[in-house]
Order: structure tokens, then sequence, then C-alpha cells
């Protein structure tokens, strides 16, 4: 996984302050095992930060910005990103645009990232299923192996392409765990396909709503890759 940092402000273009923040950002991102792949500053113009964000998320697994968020007129960041297609709009359309079809399985995220790519029509989703246990796991792949990880991730993306006759097998499999007063999760995500394939893994700790929301947008940044390879 690696990051881009897009530093927004035409007065460090014009070199009236340092900016510190990228490079604080640079090294902390470094320090916890984030590269940084890409780092451009822009000024305060709508198209130049569109175009900055836009090609940074073709470069980068998570995009940071810093600057532009001010409460004067021309701090447009969030304008921009209101204006701008959400995670699963743009896989809803990669997906429909190359006539791909999907079948999901989840676990932890309880049906959350299925709800997200079926919000809006014609939804790619042929197939969706949600497990609720360890031993639905091993049930719904008949196997008497008895290891959540990501070779079972691979078994059930194959499986379920091949049980909603889809072009793409999705596969999100993790389990929440309590620890001291809050939660972690252990999770991997498989894409499975003829000429579409991608994983990921990752370890988190939060509430439970914030880890399924994580994981379920960790899952459709897998697939965005995946598919624009």
């Amino acid at each position: 996984m690696n990051c881009a940092i897009v530093t927004i402000g035409t007065e460090l273009l014009l070199g009236q302050i340092t900016d510190t923040n990228a490079s604080y950002l640079a090294q902390e991102l470094n320090r916890i095992g984030l590269p940084v792949a890409l780092h451009t500053t822009v000024g305060d113009d709508y198209t130049q930060i569109k175009d900055a964000l836009s090609e940074a998320l073709k470069r980068a697994d998570l995009v940071i910005t810093t600057g532009g968020l001010g409460p004067t007129e021309d701090d447009l960041t969030r304008e921009v990103i209101a204006d701008d297609d959400t995670l699963h709009g743009v896989v809803i359309n990669l997906l429909n645009k190359r006539r791909k079809t999907l079948g999901i399985v989840e676990t932890f995220t309880g049906g959350m990232l299925t709800a997200r790519l079926c919000s809006s029509l014609p939804s790619p989703v042929r197939e969706s299923i949600v497990i609720g246990s360890r031993e639905q796991v091993f049930s719904f792949l008949n196997t008497k192996r008895r290891v959540i990880d990501g070779k079972a991730g691979e078994a059930l993306a194959t499986k379920i392409r091949t049980v909603g006759n889809s072009s793409i097998g999705l596969a999100l499999l993790g389990s929440i765990k309590a620890i001291e007063k809050a939660y972690e999760v252990y999770a991997h995500v498989i894409v499975s396909g003829r000429d579409v394939n991608g994983s990921y893994e990752w370890k988190m700790g939060g509430d439970i709503p914030t880890l399924q929301s994580r994981g379920a947008t960790i899952a459709l940044n897998t697939l965005r890759l995946a598919l624009i390879s």
C-alpha cells in the first residue's frame, strides 16, 4: 500500500509560506510503513485540484490532502471532493463499462459492501452471500481445512464466482475480536477473475461500525485497483 500527498494553496506556489505539512506527513507515513509514491502542490483552482486528485487516485492506494480547507472563499477542496464521484460509484461504472458482473462473499462487514454496490442501477452484483461464522465459511467451501486466511479467501472468491456465474468473485473475509476497550479485525480481501485479480490484507482496531465501514471501503478500492491494473 502506498500514499500520495496533495498540497493545496496558491501561497505555496508563490513561495509566501513553506510547506512543512507535506514533509511531516511523508516522514510519519514512511515511519509506519506507508511509502509516499507522489507529492504534488497545486494552487487554489478548482480544475487544478480536481486534476491533481484524479491523478493521485490513479497512482496511489491512499490520498491525503493538506491545505485548502479553511474558511476563505478560495478554499475549494471540500467543493471538489463533494462534486467528485464516490468510490463505489467509480467501481460500479468500471464494472458496467467493462460488462463485468460480480459475486460477493462478505463476513464481518455484514452486507455493507453489497449495499454500496447495489446503491445505483444497473448494479453489477449478480450474487451476494453474507457468512456470519467460521463454521459457515467451512460449510460453504465444503472443506476440512479449518484456517481463515488468504487461501480460504481465494477459495471463497472462486466459488462465489462459479455459483453466481459471474465474471469476478470477491471475498471479504475476517473476524472481529474484542481487545481491551475496543475491537480488532484481521481481514483479507481477494478479487478473482479471468483477467481481474487482486488481494490485500490488513489488521485494524476501532469500534465495530468503523471496522465494518473501512473494511467495505478497502474492498472497494482493492477491486478498483484490480480493474484498472
